[in-house]
């Protein structure tokens, strides 16, 4: 797709769709760094993950309702994104909290939600990888990949122990 070629089919409502992931991975993110007392960093790389999940939901609407193709605001996405886990897991690894979030993942039923929410991103991989992103149908699919998956995790998160 080129910066002048407008998505086709791009709605309100694939917006909207867009955004429940991304609040899944906020409300996730935060009741984690809250269980497992993380602190800044943690929140810091959740919080440019959830900028840039925003970026595209905004990417979209302007699609939609303005008819503009603003791509920056998609392809931040292959920036921010790695940024964002990366300072999470670093402040994992350095505040040793690393440990307590495997325990607690390990734990039914947090597992199984874990594992849904896993399969989920692996697919929703390959269907990055097969289907043309500027594509209505392509983008819908991916969409409801994604929610399955943030609404796993979350699951996943809200029904760790609280002390991880």
């Amino acid at each position: 797709m080129s910066r002048e070629e407008v998505p086709q089919g791009f709605t309100l409502g694939m917006a909207g769709m867009d955004a429940v992931p991304v609040v899944f991975f906020a409300a996730g993110s935060a009741v984690l760094s809250a269980r497992l007392e993380t602190g800044s960093l943690f929140m810091l790389g959740a919080a440019i993950c959830t900028a840039a999940g925003t970026m595209k939901v905004l990417w979209k609407v302007l699609i939609a309702c303005r008819n503009r193709n603003i791509i920056g605001l998609s392809r931040q996405l292959r920036v921010l994104m790695p940024a964002g886990f990366a300072l999470m897991a670093g402040s994992l690894i350095a505040g040793k909290k690393l440990p307590a979030l495997l325990a607690g993942m390990m734990r039914m039923p947090s597992l199984a939600c874990f594992l849904a929410g896993a399969a989920c991103l692996v697919f929703m991989m390959r269907l990055a990888r097969t289907e043309d992103s500027a594509d209505a149908g392509a983008n819908w699919k991916e969409q409801a990949v994604n929610c399955l998956a943030q609404g796993a995790i979350l699951a996943g998160v809200l029904l760790m122990h609280a002390g991880a």
